[in-house]
């Protein structure tokens, strides 16, 4: 238990803050998967929105710091690049 009135503070942010972080990268790995999956099964129409909603949610992860913006660069070109071509 920390002894400084600033300790417990800071316990509190960082609870609010990995609550926070948590919602986000719950969301960006739920529509990786998704995109994955999607690939794997080969349905090419609804593809290109889940891929459009995954690479929003990876960019304002890496926005919000909550992923390196190199992790989320790389994400997207492994998805973009596996995908099925036309």
């Amino acid at each position: 238990m920390p002894n400084k009135t600033a300790a417990v503070k800071y316990i509190r942010k960082t609870n609010r803050r990995t609550k926070q972080n948590l919602v986000v990268k719950n969301r960006m790995k739920k529509l990786v998967k998704q995109s994955r999956e999607m690939i794997a099964s080969g349905q090419t129409k609804e593809l290109e929105q889940v891929l459009a909603k995954t690479c929003q949610a990876l960019d304002k992860a890496a926005a919000k710091n909550v992923i390196h913006k190199n992790k989320a660069a790389r994400l997207k070109k492994r998805l973009y690049k596996s995908r099925p071509k036309k």
